[in-house]
């Protein structure tokens, strides 16, 4: 359809805070059309065997 983008993307995300580590992802989806943008992100949680 023309007039249209959309994309899905992951980052992931790893840091300390107050002295504990660990990791998460971010899921996210975006899209533009006639009625403008709009964009959703979702934590995912990354489990400690992953990192």
């Amino acid at each position: 359809m023309l007039g249209m983008a959309g994309y899905v993307d992951m980052e992931r995300v790893t840091g300390t805070l107050v002295g504990k580590h660990g990791s998460f992802a971010l899921q996210h989806m975006a899209k533009m059309d006639v009625n403008g943008p709009q964009m959703t992100v979702i934590v995912v949680p990354v489990p400690a065997r992953t990192i």
